[in-house]
């Protein structure tokens, strides 16, 4: 995909300004980093924490808007983004300040540099000329040269983490050494200021040798090299999350978590939070307004249509309707099977996915995003869409997607169809399945939709297999081979799963066969899906 750097410009000039609720909500994080930039602060370090939907990137929007004139001459705004998207994102908030500000096209032309694989210029082709005296704001790609003249600039660094672990390499090899210099009082040197966003529990790897090493995550790395000895030495040993430390410790003076989620509807947050941030991430929006709203848009004539089919479209019309008017925003699915050792996909959820995705699409004429951990699950299920239910789909084949949790990550869809992956621990410690290298991919995955979400899979095996997975980490043939912090990840996890069965009615049952066929407790609908169909 390539972005036309015209049309960004353009977006953002008649937007105006990026009106958002974010700006009361996120006050005490933008008010942090503007007083790293403007010398406020003699240490010239800032992080934040920021989970899903809480709006990082509108962090940098705000700050720049407010320190753009209250800089010097020779002081630079660099912006570093994981990806091209999240660059033309900025561009075009950027383009919004700018008419704020009363500047116009040729101000920008001036003042702005975009550097990316993926951007066409046309009549912009200068916003990617060397840097030059004028220059007062830079945007990248990291994996982009930037280019700089003989002029000599100090840059206030604004690094959108973006939950990736790999990136940023060059800053992390070298963290010691900026927290040295930016703790310093004095404020010479290339950089002006450090400002991180990201969150470490969406840290979601790019490759095996990553996963498990929050040693490579910038965030992390900082924030540790921040903390009192105290702390650092718990946080080495896997008695206190690294997140948790920065909270109690550098809250106010470092770091800031942000705590309001715009886009997850009351209550369908409360399980991440819970599991994942300690109960301090809420919901902004209710979901008794958001699923009124999806009522009186229901189609009934469609829905009716699709429960003539079979009995299965009749379960899921009739689950969806329930959910929809007990204003249940989460709905849990349960289908037990295995997935084949070599063979990623799991038939029968992909059923139950994909007729809840159509059922979704045709009743309410919306977007509906499948996501599952593994290739074969989501290209499996798009090939079914076309040839097992083309009838159905084919006047909403544009709106059913399917997709990988690692390419959903930033990304967020109306309703999400999150179709779990292997739950079983694995034959040993060494061949942990993929929630148990990565218990983030789980958060990720239930932290998408602004309206509801479909849970399939088996929740009940995943809280019993993480359950005994804790127990071997407090083994002695594996401490000295695990990840500290492994422990701290698998309890989120845990916590998260046992969550969603409280929130369902059905957490008392030890074997799913005993619970009931169906309930629905406080914001989660639980629907047993009968074996073998």
């Amino acid at each position: 995909m390539s972005y036309e750097v015209g049309d960004i410009i353009n977006r953002g000039y008649k937007s105006g300004r990026f009106l958002s609720i974010e700006e009361s909500f996120n006050a005490n994080a933008v008010e942090l980093v503007k007083r790293k930039i403007i010398a406020l602060d003699s240490e010239r370090i800032s992080l934040v924490q920021g989970p899903p939907g809480t709006g990082k990137t509108t962090i940098f929007q705000q700050v720049i808007s407010y320190c753009f004139d209250k800089t010097d001459r020779d002081e630079v705004f660099l912006y570093i983004a994981p990806t091209n998207k999240l660059v033309a994102d900025m561009l075009q908030r950027i383009a919004s300040i700018y008419r704020v500000l009363g500047k116009d096209l040729n101000d920008l032309k001036r003042e702005v540099r975009v550097y990316g694989s993926r951007f066409k210029y046309g009549e912009f082709e200068g916003l990617r000329k060397p840097i030059d005296n004028e220059v007062k704001i830079v945007l990248s790609t990291e994996y982009q040269r930037v280019h700089e003249s003989e002029i000599q600039k100090k840059y206030h660094l604004l690094i959108d983490e973006a939950s990736k672990s790999p990136i940023h390499k060059p800053f992390i090899t070298v963290s010691d050494e900026l927290l040295e210099m930016l703790q310093e009082s004095d404020r010479e040197g290339i950089i002006a200021s450090l400002n991180v966003i990201g969150d470490p529990k969406q840290a979601i790897a790019l490759g095996d040798e990553y996963r498990g090493r929050d040693d490579l995550l910038l965030l992390t790395n900082l924030i540790r090299g921040l903390l009192p000895e105290h702390l650092k030495k718990e946080v080495d040993k896997g008695d206190i999350d690294v997140t948790v430390a920065a909270y109690q410790a550098l809250k106010g003076t470092h770091y800031e978590l942000l705590e309001v989620t715009r886009r997850l509807p009351y209550p369908s947050e409360v399980p991440i939070s819970m599991g994942f941030y300690d109960g301090k991430l809420r919901a902004y929006k209710n979901a008794e307004y958001v699923l009124k709203e999806i009522e009186e848009k229901w189609n009934s004539n469609e829905a009716q249509m699709l429960r003539n089919i079979n009995e299965d479209f009749f379960k899921v019309v009739d689950t969806l309707e329930s959910a929809i008017t007990t204003r249940t925003p989460i709905i849990y699915v349960h289908v037990e099977g295995k997935y084949l050792h070599d063979y990623l996909f799991n038939e029968r959820r992909a059923k139950v996915g994909l007729l809840f995705s159509c059922a979704i699409s045709r009743i309410l004429g919306e977007s509906v995003t499948a996501i599952a951990p593994y290739v074969d699950q989501q290209l499996q299920m798009r090939l079914s869409m076309y040839y097992q239910y083309g009838e159905v789909a084919k006047d909403v084949i544009g709106m059913v997607n399917f997709t990988t949790v690692h390419r959903m990550l930033g990304a967020e869809d109306s309703y999400i169809i999150a179709i779990l992956g292997k739950e079983n621990i694995g034959k040993s410690y060494y061949e942990r399945t993929i929630y148990f290298m990565e218990p983030e991919i789980f958060n990720v995955q239930l932290s998408r939709h602004q309206k509801l979400i479909v849970i399939v899979g088996d929740l009940f095996k995943l809280r019993k297999e993480a359950g005994k997975i804790y127990e071997k980490l407090n083994s002695e043939e594996v401490q000295r081979f695990y990840e500290p912090s492994l422990m701290l990840k698998i309890m989120n996890l845990k916590t998260t799963v046992e969550k969603i069965l409280e929130m369902a009615g059905v957490d008392k049952y030890k074997n799913p066969k005993k619970a009931p066929c169906s309930s629905t407790g406080n914001g989660c609908l639980f629907f047993k899906w009968d074996q073998g169909s």
